[in-house]
């Protein structure tokens, strides 16, 4: 059997049996892309985003992983929330987090270091962008914030009715 793609016709089964062990025969073991089991977290996982050839992960273990996807390995792990990372964005070299610990992490992802965190919700961050100019992230106290990039200097704060 060669490998797997989209459309791949199934052989003839008369029994649902015969159709389930194919299934389990052919999709665990000569399709490679069902065998890709990453493993670094130790909780739940929130958020995704693929950048290039490299993937990050924020989960509820209060950690943020790259991943190299050609590799199938941990590049580098992100650690330095006190509560689960609700959300990340990648541009560049930067990394931004967010988490239920109320703040922002702004993370060299080559060297892994945390360059700021940035305080300022009352509650957990549930989700951020970022572009050059600003940092804009929503909270779970219905607040949002944008915050200029190099400064961290909160430019507009709207609060909750």
């Amino acid at each position: 059997m060669g490998r797997c793609t989209c459309g791949t016709l199934l052989p003839p089964a008369t029994t649902l049996l015969g159709i389930s062990f194919f299934f389990f025969f052919f999709f665990f073991f000569f399709c490679p892309i069902f065998n890709w089991r990453f493993r670094g977290h130790l909780d739940r996982i929130n958020c995704i985003k693929l950048y290039g050839d490299r993937v990050f992960t924020a989960s509820d273990d209060m950690s943020v992983i790259m991943w190299d996807l050609s590799k199938r390995e941990i590049v580098r792990k992100f650690a330095g929330h006190t509560a689960q990372v609700q959300c990340l964005q990648v541009k560049g070299s930067k990394l931004v987090t967010g988490s239920l610990d109320n703040t922002l992490k702004i993370w060299d992802i080559e060297t892994g270091r945390c360059l700021k965190t940035l305080f300022g919700h009352v509650e957990g961050v549930w989700c951020l962008a970022f572009d050059s100019l600003r940092i804009i992230s929503g909270a779970h106290d219905r607040s949002l914030k944008v915050l200029d990039n190099n400064t961290a200097f909160e430019l507009t704060k709207t609060e909750k009715k």
